[in-house]
């Protein structure tokens, strides 16, 4: 089962054995229009509110969804239900919004405390990252783990979901405390290809059901 981005279940799908097969879930299954993998299920799934099978999964992926929900930790608890013994439930998320370049970019570091604010204010907690080993722990799973990582890239396309998310949400930064110079140079870092952008860290964590 795959939950988020089309490309890990495209990914999944290529590698599935024998009569193995992949499950793309969203709440918005729009993203996941181009999956044409014959071994490759498409479903819309509200993870908060929508029923889950119990015991049946090899491998449960997702990620950047736990942070939208309301009860992350819930919801963790639910998926590794779904896991056949054994198997494995890999998450990711966000800690924090901190993005970094080089050359330096102050407004970045200008609005990240304001973004961050604005964030949890519209019930969406991107430092939820650094609770997934501990929540993967409380849902009984075994060998938890996990480790962060940044991605460093020019600027760009590459960032072009953090600017959408950036300017979808400038009002509420301004009103968090990040003047609207503030974010409207932290957009433009983003986008400048002469620098080399530093992600916000995410967290990679995995836990195993029991055998």
């Amino acid at each position: 089962m795959g939950a988020g981005r089309g490309s890990m279940a495209e990914w999944l799908a290529e590698r599935v054995a024998g009569g193995g097969a992949v499950l793309a879930s969203d709440i918005d299954v729009s993203g996941l229009a181009t999956l044409s993998h014959d071994n490759t299920i498409v479903t819309r799934h509200d993870l908060e509110r929508d029923s889950l099978p119990t015991g049946g999964f090899d491998l449960i992926h997702a990620r950047l969804v736990l942070e939208h929900l309301t009860e992350p930790a819930a919801a963790v608890s639910r998926l590794a239900t779904a896991l056949r013994r054994g198997g494995w439930l890999v998450l990711e998320d966000a800690d924090g919004l901190l993005f970094d370049a080089e050359p330096a970019a102050p407004a970045l570091s200008a609005i990240a405390g304001p973004w961050q604010r604005a964030a949890l204010a519209a019930g969406w907690d991107p430092g939820y990252g650094r609770h997934l080993v501990a929540d993967l722990q409380r849902a009984g799973l075994d060998r938890v783990a996990g480790r962060a990582h940044r991605s460093y890239e020019p600027g760009g396309t590459a960032w072009a979901v953090a600017q959408m998310g950036l300017d979808r949400m400038r009002d509420q930064i301004h009103r968090a405390g990040a003047s609207q110079d503030d974010v409207d140079s932290a957009l433009g870092a983003l986008d400048d290809p002469e620098r080399i952008i530093i992600g916000s860290p995410i967290v990679t964590a995995w836990g195993q059901r029991r055998g």
